[in-house]
């Protein structure tokens, strides 16, 4: 699993590849970028390259059985908007939607890392998101057998 989170025009996700309850690595490059996104992924592992292309491309409809049970995050790295593209497993329908929220977690840490974020803004922290979206996961990964705290952040321009 992962833990991505998302808190105002920031995102941060952590590196752990995990399988049936067994971790096979804590840096696992999860994302993938070009020039005006970052794609993260959480769920089944895919050809996250091509996924990216895909949805760069818009063409991703055309294949969405090759990502089954994977879900992306696609982040504009200007405006800081985040799209969540995820397929389901059943119908194999693609799901685009936009996530409009300031603070948004996803992954099997979520749960500590919507804590945190609470705690921390609810403190009038004068923490940056990406700061507060990292030390999300890292609380995360101190509870959570399928997060690390080997994290990777991005800010909006």
């Amino acid at each position: 699993m992962t833990t991505i989170v998302k808190v105002g025009k920031a995102i941060a996700i952590d590196s752990r590849i995990t399988e049936n309850g067994i971790v096979l690595d804590d840096d696992f490059r999860k994302y993938a970028e070009d020039e005006n996104n970052v794609y993260l992924f959480t769920g089944s592992m895919c050809n996250f390259e091509e996924m990216a292309e895909l949805y760069s491309s818009n063409s991703m409809a055309e294949k969405p059985d090759l990502f089954i049970d994977t879900t992306m995050l696609a982040f504009n790295k200007q405006s800081g908007n985040v799209t969540q593209i995820r397929t389901d497993k059943n119908t194999k329908a693609l799901k685009v939607s936009p996530v409009s929220c300031h603070t948004y977690c996803v992954g099997s840490g979520r749960k500590y890392a919507y804590g945190v974020v609470s705690y921390i803004q609810d403190s009038e922290s004068s923490m940056t998101d990406e700061s507060i979206a990292k030390m999300a996961i890292q609380s995360a990964s101190k509870h959570d057998l399928y997060t690390c705290d080997n994290i990777k952040t991005w800010s909006a321009c």
